[in-house]
């Protein structure tokens, strides 16, 4: 560029010379050179460093994968840079295969996606009625119909609790029956009573044999699989629009599976239940068009992304392989949220959480979506706010954002196509697995799959014990001020599938059993919380804020976050160095469990003498935060019961602290 001219006014000079050209040798940016990888893994190793000189290439190396690599809980690898697509394929184009960009050309951009939402069904089918009228007047496409708190139903129980609904425009989904196949059968028998047209619009009868069976532990399968495959011939005769099977993936990730075990389970029970239907004379393609996948929507926006995408990618290969048409290739996806991400504490985070859940879903394709009201697990169902809330959650993405009018927004990002490619290869090969022992069936008898499911989930509690899988509002910033939720009510499914903990007992394997993320944490927060309701009170413990705030600052807010994780109220002391003073506050703060809290420079000189005059007021329990090098002898011997640090078990912590005290 000559000297004196800026980019600017080079501009200005070709617009008002009045040309329609633009120059050819103008080069937006073209001042500044292009960065390598090489550039900026050197500016990051300068950072991690940390001021030291002499660290080795694999000292470096090693905290680059400390500090900046992330290992989900499936041993999936997520790399902080992504700079091209890797070994991850082109990913196509929408509607065609391998689907990874969605099932149809334009997928559901013109409309938006399926809202549809879910009611929970009670006995009072004119009650349900109502609200189910009132989903599909205020916004929902659909209804997903719950019927984990009914015993059983029939025909005449689902033509009242859907009267008024035109079924061959608002489609009507059923899960969490005890009976599936007499819901399943109510359902088609529903359609065929009301004479709704063969070329109506969807819905599902949901059948989901395999899931129920695991999730009991047992049974005759073969029984349940020949029976839900002949209602299944009886309703392509009779709704063709309707899906008779719900591969209901979630069964796996409430019992705590992984991405990957819940879409290797998807394909391999998709798979058994296809070949149920083409050994009974179903045409391939017929088989394929009875599946739909219900998928988990998870908080974690980027890999349900991955996980929609990837799931139609895989079973695209499976369909193909299978001889099915590439019409019938693509799968039928229903995105439905976490309820093991959920939390009955802080309940308003949850609805944050459906928030991104529902974006996970709307990205990633999923045809139909449903987000559970923020408050369902202290309010059965939701509340009438709850409901709104998630039900609006969706419009407002769909019409307000106009997510839905952008094909597979997050398509061409190289961290999520090779997060897509990843799942796909890692699920394909736990197939294979499962298919090596006998398809899913025998593969869960044998306890194949829950080997995979107790590792990961065991990798997931460790890591939200030890506070590196942040559970906002239970492990981090916990209100300790708010009411306390009332008692979970177990609905008739969950009674009726519920044994002791800790046992199998009259059960053939392992049964795939719904747990929540928070449960641990939970289970002790409610301990203290009956205290809290008692003659005592809230538990508490007295924070020795030991030399001045500036020093002592870190470490109480620590501790005070720690214990209050569960339910146990922090008291934080006036900051002094004086061992007398702190002993006196800490009787008069009536806690019965005590924090030291400074650093490790005053420690040194300090923690020790204020152990010993603490531990001869005998309190229940008496903990130092933090862990100062050199001191663990001298401090046990002073009487400090627990060194408390970041990365520590804090439901070890609590559960301890609880016990000390003698809480229920």
């Amino acid at each position: 560029m000559p000297a004196g001219e800026t980019l600017l006014t080079r501009v200005d000079s070709v617009v008002n010379a009045g040309t329609t050209e633009p120059p050819t040798d103008l080069v937006l940016g073209g001042e500044f050179a292009a960065g390598t990888l090489a550039e900026w893994r050197a500016a990051v190793d300068k950072v991690i460093a940390r001021g030291g000189k002499d660290l080795t290439p694999e000292q470096l190396a090693e905290r680059f994968q400390l500090e900046l690599v992330t290992e989900t809980v499936d041993g999936l690898v997520i790399q902080p840079l992504y700079t091209d697509l890797g070994n991850a394929p082109e990913p196509g184009v929408a509607g065609a295969a391998p689907f990874t960009r969605g099932s149809t050309t334009l997928a559901h951009r013109r409309y938006g996606w399926e809202v549809r939402q879910r009611v929970l069904a009670t006995a009072d089918p004119e009650a349900v009625n109502v609200l189910v009228l009132e989903e599909l007047e205020r916004g929902s496409t659909s209804v997903l119909l719950d019927l984990s708190a009914l015993a059983s139903v029939d025909v005449d129980y689902l033509d009242a609790a859907l009267s008024g609904v035109q079924l061959d425009l608002a489609p009507i989904a059923l899960t969490g029956a005890l009976d599936g196949i007499a819901a399943a059968g109510a359902l088609l028998a529903l359609h065929r009573r009301r004479g709704v047209s063969s070329t109506g619009s969807g819905g599902c009868l949901g059948l989901d044999p395999i899931g129920a069976w695991a999730a009991r532990g047992g049974g005759d399968i073969a029984a349940d699989l020949a029976a839900a495959t002949a209602l299944a011939e009886q309703c392509i005769a009779e709704a063709p629009a309707v899906r008779s099977f719900a591969v209901d993936a979630r069964v796996v990730h409430e019992a705590g599976g992984g991405d990957v075990e819940e879409l290797a389970y998807a394909a391999a029970a998709g798979l058994q239940l296809a070949r149920s239907l083409v050994a009974a004379g179903v045409s391939i393609d017929n088989a394929m068009s009875q599946l739909e996948f219900r998928f988990a929507a998870t908080p974690d926006q980027f890999l349900t992304i991955a996980k929609l995408r990837a799931a139609r990618r895989v079973w695209q290969r499976i369909a193909e392989v299978s001889g099915a048409s590439s019409e019938a290739q693509h799968q039928q996806q229903h995105a439905i949220s976490s309820s093991a991400a959920s939390s009955r504490y802080d309940i308003w985070v949850n609805m944050l959480r459906g928030t991104v859940e529902c974006f996970g879903a709307g990205v990633g394709g999923a045809d139909a979506v449903t987000i559970t009201p923020h408050d369902e697990l202290v309010s059965a169902g939701g509340s009438e706010l709850g409901r709104r809330m998630s039900r609006n959650t969706q419009v407002v993405l769909i019409e307000e954002s106009n997510l839905s009018k952008v094909i597979d927004m997050a398509g061409g990002s190289w961290y999520v196509e090779q997060l897509t490619d990843q799942l796909a290869h890692a699920a394909w090969s736990l197939m294979q697995e499962i298919e090596r022992a006998g398809g899913v069936v025998e593969a869960v008898r044998a306890n194949v799959l829950q080997a995979h499911i107790d590792t990961t989930r065991a990798k997931r509690d460790t890591a939200i014990a030890k506070r590196k899988m942040a559970l906002t509002g239970v492990t981090e910033f916990p209100n300790i001020a708010e009411p306390v939720p009332p008692a979970a009510t177990a609905t008739a499914a969950a009674a009726a599938a519920a044994t002791d903990d800790e046992t199998t007992a009259g059960t053939e394997f392992a049964p795939l059993r719904a747990s929540r993320y928070a449960d641990r944490i939970e289970q002790q927060r409610a301990r203290a919380d009956q205290l809290a309701a008692g003659a005592t009170g809230r538990p508490t413990v007295f924070l020795a804020a030991l030399g001045p705030t500036s020093v002592n600052a870190a470490r109480v807010t620590f501790a005070k976050n720690l214990f209050e994780v569960g339910g146990i109220e922090g008291i934080v002391g006036e900051s002094t160095t004086d061992p007398a003073a702190i002993r006196t506050a800490y009787e008069q703060s009536g806690a019965s469990l005590v924090c030291i809290c400074s650093s490790d420079t005053i420690y040194a000189e300090l923690a020790v003498t204020v152990a010993n005059e603490l531990a001869s007021a005998k309190p229940a329990r008496l903990y130092l935060a933090g862990r100062p090098k050199g001191m663990d002898d001298d401090l046990a011997a002073a009487g400090i019961d627990e060194q408390i640090a970041a990365g520590g078990d804090v439901v070890a912590v609590i559960r301890t602290a609880l016990d000390a005290i003698g809480a229920p």
